[in-house]
């Protein structure tokens, strides 16, 4: 078993290895993982979670996964979160861009008039506002973000397609690790012989599927 995380200390890996666990370092993790692997993914950040099921494990335990068609007709997940700064007013934007130019200058960070908003939140209540550039925060922005980020909602829902998932029950531990967290896993019928190949670059955030092990991207959805 192999466990990779970049806060690991030697205190650490010496914990793994009385579990028989082997501490590697960021992307070996991704690289040795194949279509037969469990990976243990709680609390893990998106780009985590994206490269991990572009891996196509047989069994997965982490956070919800779902897919769905949003409003304007894209398909997007929950577990693809963004978050955009917006402002209500031009007036802010020509203060936050000048707050910037003088801080720049500082070389400070100072908290602008703007606050970040995901794009659920902007097509609920983004009415009236603008984005860093002074763009209105219309339908036409919106959709275009969702297009951008579509891909990803793809991936997730390649990795889903012909899957059982169910939810681990609650435990009653206090700081239980597992705590809300799901467990997907593929049937044995639909196992093939092929392992999934990793052309990822080392960020992990590019967009497109590179599946392997017999996916086809040409099936029906299941947003």
């Amino acid at each position: 078993m192999y466990a990779q995380e970049p806060w690991y200390n030697r205190l650490d890996e010496e914990l793994l290895e009385t579990l028989q666990m082997r501490k590697v370092d960021h992307p070996a993790a991704f690289e040795l993982m194949t279509r037969q692997s469990f990976a243990f993914c709680p609390g893990a950040e998106q780009f985590v979670v994206k490269r991990t099921l572009r891996r196509d494990p047989a069994l997965y335990l982490g956070g919800y996964l779902e897919v769905h068609r949003g409003i304007h007709g894209f398909l997007q997940s929950g577990v693809i979160s963004v978050a955009y700064e917006v402002f209500d007013s031009l007036e802010q934007v020509a203060q936050q861009q000048q707050q910037q130019q003088q801080q720049q200058q500082r070389d400070t960070a100072d908290p602008g008039p703007g606050h970040l908003m995901n794009l659920d939140d902007i097509e609920r209540d983004g009415a009236g506002k603008f984005d860093g550039a002074g763009r209105p925060v219309s339908d036409d922005w919106i959709q275009q973000r969702r297009r951008d980020y579509e891909p990803d909602a793809r991936e997730i829902q390649f990795f889903l397609d012909g899957r059982g998932a169910a939810p681990v029950p609650d435990l009653a531990v206090d700081g239980c690790p597992i705590w809300g967290t799901w467990f997907s896993w593929r049937p044995r019928s639909a196992d093939g012989d092929g392992e999934a190949e990793d052309e990822d670059e080392e960020s992990g955030d590019e967009a497109g599927p590179d599946r392997g092990g017999g996916h086809d991207e040409s099936r029906p959805g299941r947003g």
